[in-house]
């Protein structure tokens, strides 16, 4: 009896050995697998996988050919050429959900002019800024009721026109909680922001001057600027995966590249250049 007891316990040991390094190894496998980044996914294909916001001129879809279009589409591709990537259009994404599908790793970059701020920067890691974009306040052409003192719309009868997600939500928050919000969706276009303050539906829309001029092409005099004063500024960069230092690094280096050369110009100049865009670029410390 003894013997076989003896016998019985080495068994189980066996077993639970075997087992505890099959555990051990799926655990491993496991570890291996969750340590994977997306600079080594794109160091093995070769490809960059771009999740895109519909934002023209930065980015946009050709109506004849299906495919993405922009600003964006060249700096992305001029990026992939530095670092001999392959850069492909994955998904399109709404604003308030393009940072969950990044730590989802559904794609390796929002490759979209994002602002970048600070409820952002605690969900991605961002680029190096390639530009600065401010923001300005703007009502109906001829509404007289909404006071030019900025700080003095943070007032519970004033009405801002805002989209899901997107800037606009952001600063109406922050800088008027006292303020009523008039929401859209996400992925609604942003001229239908612009035209709820012309339909008096809201009272005041947070732009960029460079898509208000744009709107005012095709509905001349319908808004002005409320003061030549920015709400606020911030710098425009590409969002990568939180705390992925190495595609970052190599992000950065590639933009410093292209910024460094008349490049960037090239790539704006299609598009109306940095001054048209409303976009101040990044000067190197060496130009006066």
């Amino acid at each position: 009896m003894k013997n076989r007891g003896m016998i019985a316990c080495a068994i189980l040991a066996l077993i639970a050995g075997g087992l505890g390094g099959a555990v051990s190894g799926r655990h491993n496998e496991n570890a291996q697998a969750q340590q994977e980044t997306a600079f080594d996914r794109i160091e093995k294909t070769r490809t960059l996988r771009c999740g895109y916001i519909l934002w023209p001129p930065y980015m946009d879809i050709d109506a004849q050919t299906g495919k993405p279009k922009g600003i964006n589409v060249d700096l992305m591709d001029a990026i992939g050429q530095v670092l001999d990537v392959n850069v492909v259009w994955t998904e399109e994404v709404g604003w308030a959900t393009m940072l969950e599908g990044l730590k989802a790793s559904r794609y390796d970059a929002v490759c979209s002019a994002l602002w970048q701020t600070p409820s952002r920067s605690m969900q991605a890691t961002f680029s190096t800024p390639y530009g600065y974009a401010a923001a300005y306040a703007w009502v109906r052409a001829k509404d007289t009721n909404v006071p030019r003192d900025l700080a003095k719309l943070n007032d519970k009868a004033i009405r801002i026109a805002t989209l899901d997600g997107e800037i606009t939500t952001s600063l109406a928050k922050e800088l008027y909680p006292l303020a009523q919000t008039v929401s859209l969706p996400q992925m609604m276009p942003f001229a239908d922001l612009l035209m709820n303050v012309v339909t008096n539906k809201a009272d005041v829309v947070f732009s960029e001057e460079k898509i208000v001029r744009d709107f005012l092409k095709s509905n001349p005099g319908t808004l002005r600027k409320l003061s030549e004063k920015p709400l606020t500024t911030a710098p425009v960069a590409i969002a990568l995966p939180q705390g992925d230092v190495r595609l970052k690094a190599a992000i950065d280096s590639a933009l410093n590249d292209i910024m460094a050369s008349p490049q960037f110009d090239q790539i704006l100049a299609p598009y109306g250049g940095a001054e048209e865009l409303s976009l101040k670029k990044v000067q190197s410390p060496f130009i006066n």
